[in-house]
């Protein structure tokens, strides 16, 4: 276990630019992660500068957390730097080293006090809540999960939502914060939207994702609380990206990182939120791709709505960027991190919430930021409750494992997935979509949905068996482009007189065209308008005088 103490003259000598170089080298050994301030415009010449720990920009300069091989990096490349205090030493944390000490909910729990309140809830309240564990980190600490439901000791057929904070070791407003809304939700059930919350979601809770970088001093305090985790790796950096790569920071994936992807893929979560510090924001997807979100105008709503409700408390709280809410990319790009990790590898709904402009605040502002957020917090999980709550089956009632898109409104995998029962939602803003349904061995099926705010929608679709056509070959012929809207074309390599007859059935064998192919053309390539035919899968079939071929054609 890694346990330092920084004294005053250490601090002091950190930020006077004449004996900088020597007290980084000294405080990196002592905590592998020192916070050094640069100016933006060098941000560029640094390789994989996006799986850095870069804070936004402030002016024309730039803060930036650095481990060993990060700090030789700017020195091999002749950046300029000049050290920043480390925000978990600014003050002297109150802590609290009993359950009892927690009661007015205005310090931060030591690590052996934060096991304690995960385990008293599930066992003050065994009907509506129980411990789960993500994993372990590097140094043996727990990754812990609070679940919340009405039947809590079974797997039900609701949506399940995720709140996590801390990931950040240094950042911990949230982490006091999720304890108390887990409180909030097991003392105020069965009133009101708790109610509706706790009887129609299965809610998760993980106040603590990064342990280690927050005992980093040891369990009895968070002063001194690292970025990192043990193994100085930021985790928000150390996710697969869809743009660059497994491993866009250089690292291998961490236990930590390990321990979460797992549980998330377990419980396939369609909403989640990831707890931050440092600013005052909502942070909705993408941070690596600076096109839109295919539900952009769907993660503006919710956003919106959770920093409105924040500002009929406080005007002046969570107003940084655009009101309290931004477009990750727009803001800053950050490659390896778990928002979009969670929304284009696991088809969820994630969004960062920046909840209070300084990592570490004083304890004595616990109370009033819950104040500002748990209304929000409410809201936010019921939106889960609203959208397209669909099931599919096949004739029998049996669920089905299926892809549902919208077309020509989908991508970068914004579509979402059936769970092993069959389940799937859908969060969209109001609108009229049409949802295509895909299941492996049936016929695809279209279905229109009308979607309201704040309601929600039930669709059951039931799969069908293709009937009386089957796809295979004859010779050496392919059609292009496929999938097709207007004029597709067949291509052989069969000699003109081989090829006579092009047939197209749908899915159900039923045949919709029906053309002869003249004799004469040798140009072996036959176009078809296809422009009249309904958005589906059909099977477009060529015969010769011996046998017929068929191969799958989308029309779009």
């Amino acid at each position: 276990m890694r346990i330092f103490v920084l004294s005053t003259a250490l601090l002091t000598l950190l930020l006077n630019p004449l004996f900088a170089q020597q007290p980084l080298q000294l405080l990196l050994e002592q905590r592998g992660e020192v916070v050094v301030s640069m100016d933006a415009a060098n941000i560029l010449n640094i390789p994989n500068h996006y799986a850095w720990s870069f804070e936004p920009a402030v002016g024309d300069k730039v803060k930036v957390y650095l481990n060993k091989k990060q700090y030789q990096v700017l020195l091999d490349l002749n950046i300029p730097f000049v050290p920043e205090a480390i925000p978990s030493m600014a003050f002297e944390a109150v802590m609290a080293a009993s359950v009892l000490e927690m009661k007015s909910w205005d310090a931060y729990p030591d690590y052996d006090t934060y096991l304690a309140m995960m385990q008293q809830f599930a066992l003050d309240y065994p009907g509506l809540c129980k411990l789960d564990t993500i994993g372990e980190t590097v140094e043996g600490r727990h990754l812990l999960a609070l679940k919340i439901s009405d039947n809590v000791q079974t797997d039900e057929q609701e949506p399940e939502v995720f709140y996590t904070s801390s990931m950040h070791g240094d950042e911990l407003t949230g982490y006091v914060l999720m304890l108390r809304f887990a409180d909030y939700l097991l003392t105020n059930y069965p009133v009101g939207t708790v109610k509706n919350l706790v009887d129609n979601l299965e809610i998760y809770i993980n106040p603590l994702a990064n342990p280690d970088g927050t005992f980093a001093s040891g369990n009895s305090t968070v002063n001194g609380a690292t970025r990192s985790n043990a193994n100085y790796v930021d985790l928000n950096r150390n996710f697969p990206d869809p743009k660059h790569g497994e491993h866009p920071d250089g690292e291998e994936w961490q236990p930590e990182t390990v321990g979460m992807m797992s549980f998330m893929d377990k419980h396939h979560f369609v909403m989640s939120m990831n707890f931050h510090g440092g600013a005052e924001v909502l942070n909705y997807p993408w941070d690596t791709f600076s096109a839109r979100h295919a539900d952009n105008n769907w993660f503006i709503w919710v956003c919106r709505e959770y920093a409105d409700t924040v500002h009929t408390v406080s005007t002046s709280y969570m107003s940084d960027l655009e009101n309290g809410i931004t477009n990750g990319y727009d803001w800053y790009e950050v490659a390896g991190g778990r928002q979009d990790y969670v929304t284009y590898y696991l088809h969820g709904r994630e969004i960062t919430n920046e909840i209070s402009a300084v990592k570490l605040i004083d304890a004595s502002q616990l109370p009033a930021h819950w104040d500002y957020n748990y209304r929000s917090l409410l809201n936010y999980l019921k939106q889960a409750t609203y959208g397209i709550h669909g099931l599919v089956t096949d004739t029998a009632g049996n669920a089905l494992e299926a892809k549902i898109f919208i077309a020509g409104h989908d991508k970068d995998s914004s579509h979402v997935r059936t769970d092993a029962d069959g389940v799937f939602y859908r969060y969209l803003k109001a609108g009229d979509y049409t949802l295509t349904i895909e299941a492996d061995s049936f016929v695809t099926q279209n279905v229109t949905v009308r979607v309201k705010d704040y309601q929600q929608s039930i669709l059951q679709v039931e799969m069908q068996k293709p009937v009386g056509v089957t796809e295979f070959k004859i010779g050496n012929w392919n059609i292009y482009p496929n999938p097709v809207s207007e004029v597709m074309t067949i291509q052989w390599q069969l000699s003109a007189s081989d090829l006579n007859q092009v047939v197209i059935y749908d899915q159900v064998g039923k045949l919709v065209l029906s053309l002869r192919v003249e004799q004469e053309n040798y140009r072996k390539l036959f176009t078809l308008d296809v422009s009249g035919l309904s958005p589906g899968i059909y099977f477009v079939g060529v015969n010769n005088s011996i046998d017929v071929g068929f191969k799958k054609l989308i029309v779009q």
